[in-house]
């Protein structure tokens, strides 16, 4: 339960992201993110998604987050 409302909370804040960083609204790995953690979030809601599964997501939702930040940096 908790890793649910935790995983909504920073899907909500990086849903807003592109309103105070403009050159995430056309990085198309900004918006692979936002699927895997909608795939995340589905899983969590279901309990019959493999936790295997969720931390794949996961781990490759972070790359990809350092990938943005070097290059928006």
């Amino acid at each position: 339960m908790y890793g649910y409302m935790y995983a909504i909370r920073i899907y909500t804040e990086l849903e807003e992201l592109p309103e105070l960083i403009p050159e995430l609204n056309d990085n198309y790995k900004f918006v692979i993110v936002l699927d895997k953690l909608g795939i995340i979030l589905n899983g969590l809601i279901s309990f019959d998604t493999p936790l295997q599964l969720i931390k794949n997501h996961t781990f490759e939702s972070m790359n990809l987050l350092d990938d943005i930040r070097g290059s928006i940096e």
